[in-house]
Order: C-alpha cells, then structure tokens, then sequence
C-alpha cells in the first residue's frame, strides 16, 4: 500500500481551470480568438470567441476557403502576410475585411509562434480580434467630423482660457485661419 499527499496537485489543477475559465470569458468579452495553422493539412483551426463564424466552439477551414471570405480589396495584403509566415517571419499584425453570412467583419491578426515539422512543413499560432465595433465607432466619427468640418455654419470650441481648439473649414476660412494649424 503506498499513500501519496495530492493536496498541492489537485490545488493547482483547480487554480488553473479558474484561471482557463477566466481567460476564456475575457476572450469572449474582447472577441478574440486564436488560431492554429498546420501547412502539412493545409487546415486552420479557430477556436475562440471572434463572433464572426463560429462563436464559441472550433472550427477547421482550409487556408484557400478562409482566404475566400477575405474581401478583394484586402486579400492581397492578407495574402503577402500569409507567405511572410510561411517563411517564419511572424509578428506582424495584420488588418482585413472577411464577408461571411453577407456581414462583413473587420478582423486584426497576429502570428505569435512558429515551429518548423521535420518533413519540411511548419505549424503556426497566433490570435485574431474581431475588431468591428471599434471600427465602425472610428467611422460613425469619420463621418460626424466631416459633416461638422463641412458645415456652411460656423463651428468652433475654445478652451477655459479662451484658446481656439476646433474650428470648421467655413470658419477658418473666413477668419483666414490656415487649415493645417492644429485644432
């Protein structure tokens, strides 16, 4: 009969199912998932929360299916920042636009490791965030800026101390204020 003290196993195991637990839900919140790409199956494997196929879950596609949700407008640069990392220069982040069930989603991705196979090929994981409301808050900001800038009233805001800190195009124009002086 052997008799063993598991106490410090089983207090460790449980500390890291919370923190996996904890760790999901933030993944959730932010919308991020990662990604596990395998160059032998040609398979990349999502498991997360991006919200955009598949919200909780895995989900296998290959390369060349993925690549076809990319909008034309930014599958040439997604596409160059595929041959970086089959080259194993990762790190760099890379910003696309996916249309899936006639939604588009604005994505930001990153490679985060890089392991060469024996036979040649190479697995790589990283993390991509479904970035869409972020963007379209950027845009919904775009647009009120532009109608402000371009409104035929006069628009402006001064500080406490009376400082000009945002005038319009109609205004700096008629006060002869140079369009390229800071706001």
């Amino acid at each position: 009969c052997q008799c063993r003290d598991t106490t410090k196993k089983s207090l460790e195991q449980i500390e890291l199912i919370k923190r996996n637990k904890e760790m999901t839900e933030i993944q959730e919140i932010a919308m991020i998932g990662t990604w596990v790409y395998n160059s032998e199956l040609n398979v990349l494997r999502y498991t997360g929360h991006g919200g955009v196929m598949q919200h909780n879950g895995v989900i296998d596609l290959d390369l060349t299916t993925y690549s076809s949700y990319v909008l034309p407008d930014d599958r040439k640069n997604f596409n160059e920042w595929i041959v970086k990392n089959k080259r194993g220069d990762i790190g760099e982040t890379v910003n696309f636009r996916i249309r899936f069930n006639e939604k588009i989603f604005y994505m930001k991705a990153r490679t985060l490791s890089y392991e060469h196979l024996e036979n040649g090929g190479f697995i790589a994981e990283g993390y991509a965030h479904n970035v869409t409301d972020i963007q379209k808050s950027r845009n919904d900001v775009n647009m009120l800026t532009l109608a402000i800038d371009n409104a035929v009233e006069y628009i402006t805001a001064v500080n406490l101390d009376g400082n000009l800190i945002f005038a319009n195009h109609r205004f700096r124009k008629s006060m002869n204020i140079s369009m390229q002086d800071d706001r």
